[in-house]
């Protein structure tokens, strides 16, 4: 499919991030980056002189990401066009903003949106992963909950974005049941009742 118009890596997007997860993994590099809402790859471009391969999970811009590999000549990313969910099927997504803040999830009335497919990543990755990223606007529990085997089995480091305390709260828990450990919490920012963070979880 020809991508009309190109939407290129912003490498200013969570510089200092990339910049700490590549000192990390620099020093040993191999195994599997599985990254979770890739968008046009820069999580996955940038790392993947890091890891033997890495599964990209993208449901919105898998064109754009896959013409971007392309270009940045990348052939350890596999492009998994879905999105990372807790049942296999369909379901329906948009981008809605509140207060400045992006939010994932079933659209409003008039708001954009689409239905996409939705995999368990237990069901599509066999590899045990050395770095998971989950960054999908506020539905990272749907991206755990899809994918316990994974979690069970897999050592190393996991990266999740939460944008409320809910989500924090119950990622947390689902994470510490599956023997993961809260190390850190990185770019953490509150603004009223809303909150977000990178919260850091190693086994």
């Amino acid at each position: 499919m020809s991508v009309e118009r190109r939407i290129y890596p912003d490498w200013d997007h969570e510089y200092d991030l990339r910049r700490r997860l590549a000192r990390i993994f620099s020093n040993k590099p191999g195994g599997v980056f599985i990254d979770v809402g890739a968008n046009v790859g820069v999580y996955s471009i940038s790392l993947s002189p890091f890891f033997d391969k890495v599964y990209a999970i993208e449901p919105w811009y898998a064109d754009q990401l896959k013409q971007n590999l392309k270009d940045y000549n990348v052939d350890n990313v596999v492009v998994i066009e879905a999105a990372a969910w807790d049942f296999n099927g369909q379901v329906l997504i948009g981008i809605v903003r509140e207060d400045n803040w992006p939010i994932m999830g079933v659209p409003r009335v008039g708001e954009p949106g689409k239905m996409v497919k939705a995999i368990r990543l237990d069901v599509v990755i066999d590899e045990p992963f050395r770095l998971l990223k989950v960054d999908v606007e506020g539905e990272a529990m749907h991206v755990l909950m899809g994918m316990p085997k994974l979690l069970d089995k897999s050592k190393g480091m996991a990266i999740i974005e939460v944008h409320n305390h809910g989500e924090s709260h119950g990622t947390y828990l689902y994470m510490t049941e599956h023997g993961w450990r809260l190390k850190e919490t990185w770019n953490e920012r509150s603004i009223g009742d809303k909150y977000h963070a990178h919260k850091v979880y190693v086994k």
